[in-house]
This record gives structure tokens, C-alpha cells and sequence, in this order.
């Protein structure tokens, strides 16, 4: 049976809503409840609905109704700016080498292996997002810092994290934008690279360690794996004034786990899934 009308209508506020929260302070995330649904993030633009980081795909996600995005960003051997998850072209483009081991000329003749599209440079999306926030659309990038200790050695970091920052920072708002990262130096890089910027760990389950370790770093935002987060680890790490995300939910199923768990965000592989089966939802009014 379709949603009632004004259902379907409430879905973009809660969303905008849910947005809106993310971009507060981020200390006063125990004084409040979490969403009664998580912010769900287009996973590399949605890897299960589309050719993964490719432009094409962030299109897609935002056509089915997606306003937050996750991507993952690499530097070329001559210092352009590009978005791949993995180490290796291999898997996606069928490519030898990295993104690191390449010019950017060498990057713009490769195509992936599903649909032939161009690897994206990060201009290429953001500009894509620029278009919608200047049509006064709410939309939120979180972009995940893909270093490794063998590709990005400590003295390439703080390069690595001026160039992506001066890049965003030129195209979208401070609320439109955040960084992420398994990589502990780069998170600290960035910091060095913009002080007042939104950052995110990822790691583990949520728990204490979890925990302890943002408030060491001075960070207030985590995102953990989904599978074996539980609702009382998250409602401790929001009473220490953490706000809790999460990563590891490619299905909507995965979805309803991470909002039985009180997250407040949380990436999807499937966003257009995860939109649907939201509008089936009774949502309370923003």
C-alpha cells in the first residue's frame, strides 16, 4: 500500500531535520534523544544501487531522495584530488596501480569496469553539490580520509588534508561538510588543516575504548561499526557528549539495526532502499 500523502511530504523535512541536528553543537548530544531514524549516508554515492564513487552515482542517490552523501578521497602522484576507495584501480576499474602511483592525465583516461565512467576528480562532485546548496538544498558531504601509513607517510599528511580543505572549504558551507577517518594521524592532520572542522572517527563497535579515545583526541563525533553496537554503549558515549554514528549497514535491514541502536547517522549501500522503506514509517513531525 503507498504512504498517505502528507507522509511522503513529511519525509524531506525529517530529513532536513535530521541535517540540521548534525550541523549543532555536537557536546549537547546528551541532552537530547537520538533520532527516531538515523541519518542514512549514500555510501560512496550507494555501491549496491550504482557504480560506486562514480559522479553517476551521486546523481542517482540525490534523484531518489538522498541528501547526505559519504565518499572517499586519494591523491594522484602530481597532487590532484580524486575519489576511490580502494588501495588498487583493480577491483572497480580492472587498472593497475593506485591513484597515488598515477598523474592526473593517466586517472582521467580510466574508465570503471560497470558502466565505463571516469574516475571523479573532488571538484567534479563538488561542484555537483554546489549547484544544490546554492538552490538552497540541505545537503551534507562526509568525506573519509583514505590514508595509510605505506601511501601517505606522516610528512604527506598535513599536504594531503590543506589541499582537500582548501578545495571543499572554496565550494560548500561549513555545514555542508565533514571529515572522517580510520587513520588517527590524518584526523589530526586535518585538525591542524581546519581547526573548526567537523571530525569523525571511525572504528570498532561503540564502547568505552571508543569512547575514551574521541574525548583524548578532543573529537566529539564517532561513527562505529554497526554489527555489535548496542543501544546501551551508544546512550553512554552521547551521555559523555559524543554524538554517534555509524558505518557498516549496506541494507535497509542494516538500517533498522542501526536505528534500534539509537545512532544518529549511519552510511547505506542501498540509500534508495533505505528512502523507501523510510516513507512506509509513521514519522514523527520535525
Amino acid at each position: 500500500m503507498s504512504p498517505p500523502t502528507a507522509m511522503r511530504k513529511k519525509l524531506p523535512r525529517l530529513l532536513s531535520a535530521a541535517l540540521g541536528a548534525l550541523c549543532a553543537a555536537t557536546t549537547a548530544a546528551a541532552a537530547t534523544p537520538p533520532p527516531a531514524f538515523p541519518l542514512p549516508l549514500a555510501h560512496r554515492g550507494g555501491s549496491r544501487e550504482a557504480d560506486e564513487n562514480t559522479l553517476a552515482a551521486f546523481q542517482t542517490a540525490f534523484a531518489a531522495g538522498a541528501r547526505a552523501f559519504e565518499t572517499d578521497v586519494r591523491m594522484s602522484l602530481d597532487g590532484a584530488l580524486f575519489l576511490l576507495h580502494d588501495n588498487t584501480l583493480k577491483r572497480t576499474t580492472g587498472a593497475d596501480g593506485s591513484v597515488e602511483t598515477l598523474t592526473a592525465a593517466q586517472l582521467r583516461e580510466i574508465r570503471t569496469l560497470k558502466t565505463k565512467a571516469p574516475i571523479p576528480a573532488l571538484d567534479d562532485l563538488l561542484a555537483f553539490l554546489a549547484e544544490k546548496t546554492a538552490a538552497k538544498e540541505n545537503v551534507l558531504l562526509q568525506l573519509e580520509l583514505k590514508t595509510n601509513k605505506k601511501q601517505y607517510p606522516d610528512d604527506a599528511l598535513d599536504p594531503y588534508c590543506r589541499k582537500i580543505h582548501a578545495a571543499v572549504s572554496g565550494k560548500l558551507p561549513p555545514s555542508a561538510y565533514r571529515y572522517s577517518s580510520f587513520d588517527r594521524r590524518a584526523l589530526l592532520a586535518m585538525r591542524r588543516a581546519a581547526p573548526n572542522a567537523t571530525l569523525v572517527i571511525l572504528g570498532d563497535p561503540c564502547g568505552p575504548d571508543r569512547v575514551r579515545e574521541a574525548l583524548d583526541l578532543g573529537i566529539h563525533t564517532i561513527a562505529c561499526r554497526v554489527k555489535g553496537t548496542t543501544r546501551e554503549a551508544v546512550d553512554a558515549a552521547r551521555r559523555a557528549g559524543l554524538s554517534v554514528g555509524g558505518w557498516g549497514a549496506p541494507t535497509p535491514a542494516d538500517y533498522q539495526k542501526a536505528a534500534a541502536a539509537g545512532l544518529e547517522f549511519v552510511t547505506t549501500d542501498t540509500p534508495a532502499a533505505v528512502l523507501a522503506w523510510l516513507k512506509t514509517q509513521k514519522q514523527p513531525a520535525p
